[in-house]
């Protein structure tokens, strides 16, 4: 689910229902054996753009059944940081280095012990382009002209409708904050190796909202409803510096 929550809102801003069968916001962290420091790497141009940082929290309601789950999110430099909820057996962070392509894992479990690795994670990239090509000529997009203040933030309604899926996602966007979707996910997909913001391929209908922000989204596809909130958006120096901070962490390099 991770990993199509941050696809669908790099492309349009507006978040998409997971596919069925699809796992929430948890992850669960490999047994990982030591190994030696990998040759090195071609390097990736360094990012930029404003650094930010935020809080996306899914709501996934089913029946009468709702869970909830979060993960932070933040980028600075060449970098882009995930922290995901503590879902019982620890928090994670994972912080993404476009300079080597490389990838910090960093764990804590029950007793408080840390373990953090660096490696190489291949395909993100293609992940990415792939999700570009398909995701887009399916969608039917609506402005709506209605407004609603949500967190302070002045947003206009958009309603999209995905053919191919067949579900319907309410999305609240607003113009008031100094980033956008693009700066924010085109970031994100850009360091993971991706196309980029200048590369995304945006529908007919959603250009002129390029420069706005997904506050708050609803998805549904007749069985579940998903929300989606963005929280704690900072930018500049008042970003969560803490999710890339690894002073006084040990981290071993993978050799692959």
């Amino acid at each position: 689910m991770m990993n199509r929550l941050i696809l669908s809102a790099l492309l349009l801003g507006i978040l998409s229902a997971p596919a069925a069968g699809q796992p929430t916001l948890a992850y669960a962290a490999p047994d990982l054996p030591a190994a030696p420091e990998s040759t090195r790497l071609l390097t990736a141009p360094v990012q930029t753009g404003t650094a930010f940082s935020l809080t996306m929290v899914v709501t996934e309601q089913k029946r009468n059944k709702s869970e909830e789950n979060s993960v932070e999110l933040g980028a600075t430099g060449d970098k882009v940081a995930m922290r995901m909820a503590d879902t019982g057996e620890g928090p994670v962070r994972m912080i993404f280095d476009g300079s080597d392509g490389k990838t910090t894992m960093i764990t804590t479990d029950k007793k408080g012990e840390t373990q953090a690795y660096r490696m190489k994670v291949p395909k993100l990239g293609s992940l990415f382009a792939k999700s570009v090509d398909e995701s887009t000529d399916h969608l039917r997009i609506e402005r709506t002209g209605e407004r609603r203040t949500i967190d302070g933030y002045d947003c206009e309604l958009v309603i999209v409708e995905n053919t191919k899926e067949n579900t319907t996602t309410r999305s609240w966007v607003t113009k008031d904050l100094d980033l956008s979707t693009e700066d924010v996910f085109g970031r994100i997909s850009s360091v993971m190796g991706g196309p980029g913001a200048k590369k995304m391929s945006v529908p007919p209908g959603l250009q002129d909202l390029a420069d706005g922000f997904p506050i708050q989204s609803t998805t549904e596809d007749g069985k579940t409803t998903y929300e989606t909130h963005f929280t704690d958006i900072k930018s500049g120096n008042n970003i969560d510096h803490s999710l890339f901070d690894t002073e006084g962490v040990e981290i071993v390099e993978m050799g692959f």
